[in-house]
């Protein structure tokens, strides 16, 4: 989804559905927007995420996401695909890999 504008990232994911079975996981590996960035932890690493950002919109007409909004791409995508969880490697608390649960 790193590459893709809202609406085309919830056609990709729309079209996995009609394989998904029930329980499975869909997985996407990115980088994460913090969700606050006065607060961020790590102010080197939330100078990074936004410079990507920048790069993304002026070349894909893209963005970077936070966590609230990959739960809002999967619910666009289709509601059964329910958000469950990030995990975020310490060494590098820019990329972050998303979870869904198909739960139909």
């Amino acid at each position: 989804m790193h590459g893709w504008p809202h609406k085309e990232a919830v056609n990709i994911l729309h079209a996995l559905v009609p394989a998904l079975k029930p329980n499975a996981r869909v997985l996407i590996s990115g980088y994460i927007l913090p969700d606050n960035m006065d607060r961020a932890e790590n102010l080197i690493n939330a100078k990074l995420i936004r410079e990507i950002d920048l790069q993304m919109m002026a070349v894909f007409n893209s963005r970077e996401r936070t966590k609230d909004e990959f739960v809002a791409l999967f619910a666009a995508a289709d509601p059964r695909l329910r958000f469950s969880s990030t995990h975020q490697v310490p060494e590098d608390p820019k990329s972050c890999i998303f979870e869904a649960v198909w739960e139909p």
